[in-house]
Protein backbone atom coordinates (compact mmCIF):
# COMPACT_ATOMS: atom_id res chain seq x y z
CA UNK A 1 0.00 0.00 0.00
CA UNK A 2 1.60 3.37 -0.94
CA UNK A 3 2.03 5.20 1.82
CA UNK A 4 -0.42 8.39 0.71
CA UNK A 5 -3.04 6.02 -0.21
CA UNK A 6 -3.10 5.87 -3.55
CA UNK A 7 -5.76 3.51 -5.09
CA UNK A 8 -6.73 2.47 -1.87
CA UNK A 9 -10.14 4.95 -2.31
CA UNK A 10 -11.48 3.13 -5.05
CA UNK A 11 -10.64 -0.15 -4.07
CA UNK A 12 -12.76 0.64 -1.19
CA UNK A 13 -15.26 1.82 -3.14
CA UNK A 14 -15.23 -1.34 -5.27
CA UNK A 15 -14.75 -3.12 -2.02
CA UNK A 16 -18.32 -1.37 -1.09
CA UNK A 17 -19.87 -2.13 -4.17
CA UNK A 18 -19.94 -5.92 -3.17
CA UNK A 19 -22.51 -5.61 -0.32
CA UNK A 20 -25.31 -4.02 -2.56
CA UNK A 21 -26.94 -4.12 -5.91
CA UNK A 22 -24.71 -2.12 -7.62
CA UNK A 23 -24.09 -2.49 -11.14
CA UNK A 24 -20.90 -2.26 -12.60
CA UNK A 25 -20.94 0.98 -14.37
CA UNK A 26 -22.41 2.59 -11.13
CA UNK A 27 -18.71 0.81 -9.19
CA UNK A 28 -16.59 2.10 -11.66
CA UNK A 29 -18.05 5.67 -11.34
CA UNK A 30 -17.76 5.34 -7.32
CA UNK A 31 -14.29 4.73 -7.48
CA UNK A 32 -13.81 7.65 -9.93
CA UNK A 33 -15.63 9.96 -7.68
CA UNK A 34 -13.58 8.51 -4.68
CA UNK A 35 -10.18 9.11 -6.04
CA UNK A 36 -11.12 12.44 -7.38
CA UNK A 37 -12.00 13.64 -3.74
CA UNK A 38 -8.96 12.28 -2.78
CA UNK A 39 -6.66 13.43 -5.25
CA UNK A 40 -8.14 16.86 -4.57
CA UNK A 41 -7.71 17.14 -1.00
CA UNK A 42 -3.81 17.66 -1.48
CA UNK A 43 -4.33 20.63 -4.06
CA UNK A 44 -6.54 22.43 -1.30
CA UNK A 45 -4.18 21.66 1.37
CA UNK A 46 -0.63 22.90 -0.56
CA UNK A 47 -2.68 26.46 -1.02
CA UNK A 48 -3.83 26.78 2.39
CA UNK A 49 -0.50 25.96 3.95
CA UNK A 50 0.80 29.10 1.51
CA UNK A 51 2.66 26.65 -0.90
CA UNK A 52 5.67 27.38 0.78
CA UNK A 53 7.58 24.56 -0.33
CA UNK A 54 7.41 26.36 -4.15
CA UNK A 55 7.41 29.96 -2.97
CA UNK A 56 10.70 29.32 -1.14
CA UNK A 57 12.67 27.37 -3.35
CA UNK A 58 16.14 28.69 -3.94
CA UNK A 59 16.45 30.63 -7.53
CA UNK A 60 12.76 30.17 -8.13
CA UNK A 61 11.29 33.82 -8.69
CA UNK A 62 8.22 34.67 -6.15
CA UNK A 63 6.11 35.78 -8.76
CA UNK A 64 6.81 32.01 -10.26
CA UNK A 65 5.92 30.22 -7.13
CA UNK A 66 2.95 32.12 -7.14
CA UNK A 67 1.24 31.32 -10.54
CA UNK A 68 2.19 27.77 -9.45
CA UNK A 69 -0.46 28.07 -6.53
CA UNK A 70 -2.88 29.98 -8.51
CA UNK A 71 -2.65 26.67 -10.95
CA UNK A 72 -2.69 23.99 -8.37
CA UNK A 73 -5.74 25.81 -7.00
CA UNK A 74 -7.04 25.82 -10.05
CA UNK A 75 -6.53 22.15 -10.73
CA UNK A 76 -8.26 21.32 -7.06
CA UNK A 77 -10.88 23.25 -8.33
CA UNK A 78 -11.93 21.61 -11.51
CA UNK A 79 -10.99 18.05 -9.69
CA UNK A 80 -13.88 18.93 -7.12
CA UNK A 81 -16.11 19.77 -9.60
CA UNK A 82 -15.64 17.12 -11.82
CA UNK A 83 -16.20 15.20 -8.99
CA UNK A 84 -19.58 17.09 -8.12
CA UNK A 85 -20.60 16.06 -11.45
CA UNK A 86 -19.67 12.25 -11.20
CA UNK A 87 -21.71 12.51 -7.52
CA UNK A 88 -24.60 13.57 -9.57
CA UNK A 89 -24.73 10.86 -11.94
CA UNK A 90 -25.29 8.62 -9.37
CA UNK A 91 -27.75 10.19 -7.44
CA UNK A 92 -28.65 12.34 -5.00
CA UNK A 93 -28.06 10.18 -1.95
CA UNK A 94 -24.35 10.36 -3.36
CA UNK A 95 -24.37 13.89 -3.73
CA UNK A 96 -25.40 14.18 -0.63
CA UNK A 97 -22.75 11.65 0.92
CA UNK A 98 -20.64 14.01 -1.45
CA UNK A 99 -21.42 17.12 0.20
CA UNK A 100 -21.25 16.24 3.94
CA UNK A 101 -17.56 14.54 3.18
CA UNK A 102 -16.56 17.76 1.32
CA UNK A 103 -17.49 19.48 4.08
CA UNK A 104 -15.50 17.48 6.63
CA UNK A 105 -12.53 17.87 4.38
CA UNK A 106 -12.79 21.48 4.55
CA UNK A 107 -13.42 21.52 8.37
CA UNK A 108 -10.34 19.16 8.98
CA UNK A 109 -8.15 21.06 7.02
CA UNK A 110 -8.94 24.34 8.60
CA UNK A 111 -8.36 23.10 12.23
CA UNK A 112 -5.02 21.86 11.15
CA UNK A 113 -4.47 25.48 10.16
CA UNK A 114 -5.53 26.90 13.24
CA UNK A 115 -4.12 24.78 15.10
CA UNK A 116 -5.40 23.62 19.03
CA UNK A 117 -7.28 25.99 21.24
CA UNK A 118 -5.84 27.39 24.50
CA UNK A 119 -6.40 24.47 26.64
CA UNK A 120 -7.88 22.09 23.89
CA UNK A 121 -6.15 18.79 24.13
CA UNK A 122 -3.73 17.84 21.86
CA UNK A 123 -4.92 14.22 20.90
CA UNK A 124 -8.49 14.78 20.31
CA UNK A 125 -7.18 18.21 18.10
CA UNK A 126 -5.12 15.30 16.31
CA UNK A 127 -8.07 12.85 16.26
CA UNK A 128 -10.09 15.59 14.94
CA UNK A 129 -8.38 17.01 12.40
CA UNK A 130 -7.57 13.03 10.97
CA UNK A 131 -10.91 12.50 11.30
CA UNK A 132 -12.06 15.12 8.89
CA UNK A 133 -8.97 15.00 6.62
CA UNK A 134 -8.81 10.97 6.40
CA UNK A 135 -11.32 9.24 7.82
CA UNK A 136 -13.96 10.98 5.88
CA UNK A 137 -12.56 9.70 2.50
CA UNK A 138 -12.14 6.30 3.72
CA UNK A 139 -15.87 6.27 5.47
CA UNK A 140 -17.56 7.42 1.64
CA UNK A 141 -15.53 5.23 -0.43
CA UNK A 142 -16.56 2.68 1.08
CA UNK A 143 -20.36 3.79 1.07
CA UNK A 144 -20.86 5.05 -2.13
CA UNK A 145 -22.46 1.85 -3.14
CA UNK A 146 -24.08 1.21 -0.37
CA UNK A 147 -26.03 4.82 -0.92
CA UNK A 148 -26.28 4.17 -5.04
CA UNK A 149 -28.14 1.19 -4.88
CA UNK A 150 -30.46 1.86 -2.48
CA UNK A 151 -30.68 -2.16 -1.55
CA UNK A 152 -28.17 -2.24 1.53
CA UNK A 153 -29.69 -2.43 4.91
CA UNK A 154 -29.00 0.03 6.89
CA UNK A 155 -26.87 -1.97 9.24
CA UNK A 156 -24.71 -2.48 6.86
CA UNK A 157 -24.51 0.78 5.81
CA UNK A 158 -23.51 1.69 9.66
CA UNK A 159 -21.07 -0.99 9.47
CA UNK A 160 -19.42 -0.03 6.52
CA UNK A 161 -19.19 4.28 7.35
CA UNK A 162 -17.56 3.02 11.13
CA UNK A 163 -15.14 0.40 9.58
CA UNK A 164 -14.10 3.16 7.13
CA UNK A 165 -14.31 6.06 9.60
CA UNK A 166 -11.56 3.51 11.75
CA UNK A 167 -9.19 2.98 8.87
CA UNK A 168 -8.99 6.55 8.30
CA UNK A 169 -7.52 6.94 10.98
CA UNK A 170 -5.44 4.59 11.84
CA UNK A 171 -4.00 5.00 7.99
CA UNK A 172 -2.41 8.15 8.84
CA UNK A 173 -1.47 6.89 12.19
CA UNK A 174 0.23 4.58 10.66
CA UNK A 175 1.94 6.91 8.68
CA UNK A 176 3.13 8.76 11.40
CA UNK A 177 4.65 5.61 12.46
CA UNK A 178 6.82 4.86 8.89
CA UNK A 179 7.83 8.63 9.37
CA UNK A 180 9.15 7.88 12.49
CA UNK A 181 10.77 4.21 11.66
CA UNK A 182 12.50 6.49 8.23
CA UNK A 183 13.87 8.84 10.84
CA UNK A 184 12.11 11.43 7.90
CA UNK A 185 11.55 15.30 9.67
CA UNK A 186 7.64 14.44 9.05
CA UNK A 187 8.22 11.23 11.66
CA UNK A 188 9.54 14.41 14.14
CA UNK A 189 6.17 16.24 13.96
CA UNK A 190 3.28 13.32 14.08
CA UNK A 191 1.32 11.33 16.25
CA UNK A 192 4.22 10.76 18.78
CA UNK A 193 5.18 13.72 19.00
CA UNK A 194 1.34 14.93 20.09
CA UNK A 195 1.67 12.28 22.32
CA UNK A 196 4.51 13.72 24.13
CA UNK A 197 3.85 16.99 23.81
CA UNK A 198 0.49 16.07 25.97
CA UNK A 199 2.69 14.39 28.32
CA UNK A 200 4.09 16.75 31.49
CA UNK A 201 6.04 14.72 32.47
CA UNK A 202 9.76 16.36 33.23
CA UNK A 203 11.99 14.22 31.57
CA UNK A 204 10.24 15.25 28.53
CA UNK A 205 11.11 18.78 28.68
CA UNK A 206 14.04 18.61 26.26
CA UNK A 207 11.74 16.88 23.55
CA UNK A 208 9.22 20.24 24.16
CA UNK A 209 11.74 22.22 23.62
CA UNK A 210 13.43 20.87 20.18
CA UNK A 211 9.88 20.76 19.03
CA UNK A 212 8.73 24.69 19.67
CA UNK A 213 8.92 26.16 16.61
CA UNK A 214 8.40 29.96 16.16
CA UNK A 215 4.71 29.68 16.34
CA UNK A 216 5.04 26.39 19.23
CA UNK A 217 4.12 24.46 16.92
CA UNK A 218 6.25 21.28 15.77
CA UNK A 219 9.00 22.61 13.81
CA UNK A 220 12.83 21.09 14.22
CA UNK A 221 15.71 22.98 13.27
CA UNK A 222 17.27 21.02 11.46
CA UNK A 223 18.63 17.33 10.83
CA UNK A 224 20.60 17.22 14.29
CA UNK A 225 17.08 18.58 16.14
CA UNK A 226 15.25 15.60 13.85
CA UNK A 227 17.52 12.74 14.98
CA UNK A 228 17.58 13.88 18.34
CA UNK A 229 13.73 14.14 18.45
CA UNK A 230 13.37 11.28 17.04
CA UNK A 231 15.24 9.06 19.91
CA UNK A 232 13.16 10.74 22.51
CA UNK A 233 10.58 10.30 20.77
CA UNK A 234 11.60 6.11 21.26
CA UNK A 235 13.07 6.89 23.99
CA UNK A 236 9.97 8.47 26.18
CA UNK A 237 7.64 5.26 24.70
CA UNK A 238 5.78 7.92 22.28
CA UNK A 239 6.30 5.91 19.59
CA UNK A 240 4.92 2.60 21.69
CA UNK A 241 2.13 4.23 22.54
CA UNK A 242 1.53 5.84 18.71
CA UNK A 243 1.41 2.26 17.86
CA UNK A 244 -1.00 0.47 20.46
CA UNK A 245 -3.51 3.38 19.32
CA UNK A 246 -2.94 2.86 15.87
CA UNK A 247 -3.90 -0.91 16.90
CA UNK A 248 -6.98 -0.01 18.68
CA UNK A 249 -8.06 1.74 16.00
CA UNK A 250 -7.42 -1.04 14.01
CA UNK A 251 -9.38 -3.18 16.32
CA UNK A 252 -12.58 -0.88 16.22
CA UNK A 253 -12.68 -1.78 12.50
CA UNK A 254 -12.52 -4.99 12.88
CA UNK A 255 -15.31 -4.93 15.38
CA UNK A 256 -17.53 -3.07 12.75
CA UNK A 257 -16.99 -6.20 10.39
CA UNK A 258 -18.56 -8.20 13.02
CA UNK A 259 -22.06 -6.07 10.90
CA UNK A 260 -21.44 -7.18 7.64
CA UNK A 261 -21.67 -10.96 6.17
CA UNK A 262 -18.93 -13.36 5.71
CA UNK A 263 -17.80 -13.18 2.13
CA UNK A 264 -14.68 -12.48 -0.29
CA UNK A 265 -15.00 -8.90 0.46
CA UNK A 266 -15.53 -8.75 4.22
CA UNK A 267 -12.16 -11.17 4.09
CA UNK A 268 -10.82 -8.19 2.18
CA UNK A 269 -11.48 -5.69 4.54
CA UNK A 270 -10.22 -7.62 7.51
CA UNK A 271 -6.33 -8.18 4.97
CA UNK A 272 -6.59 -4.40 4.47
CA UNK A 273 -6.29 -3.99 8.53
CA UNK A 274 -3.44 -6.82 8.95
CA UNK A 275 -1.87 -4.55 5.97
CA UNK A 276 -1.71 -1.20 7.93
CA UNK A 277 -0.71 -3.06 11.48
CA UNK A 278 2.43 -4.53 9.59
CA UNK A 279 3.46 -1.15 7.59
CA UNK A 280 5.91 0.40 10.31
CA UNK A 281 7.60 -3.36 10.71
Amino acid sequence: MPADGTRLHPLLALIGAEFGDCDTESAVKAAALAELLHVASPFHDYVMAGAGTWADAPRVPHARARDEETARAYAGERLLMKAASVAAELGPEVVRLRDRTADRLAVGQMRELVGPMDGEDLLSHYTEVTAGKSAALTSMALQLCAVRSGSTGSGTRAALAEYGEQLGLALRMSDDLVDAALGTPTGAAGLPAVIALADRRRETEELRALLSGPRGTAGPAGPRDVTRILDLLYGTGAVAEARAMTYARLARARAALEGLPEGPATCALHALCDLVARRDH
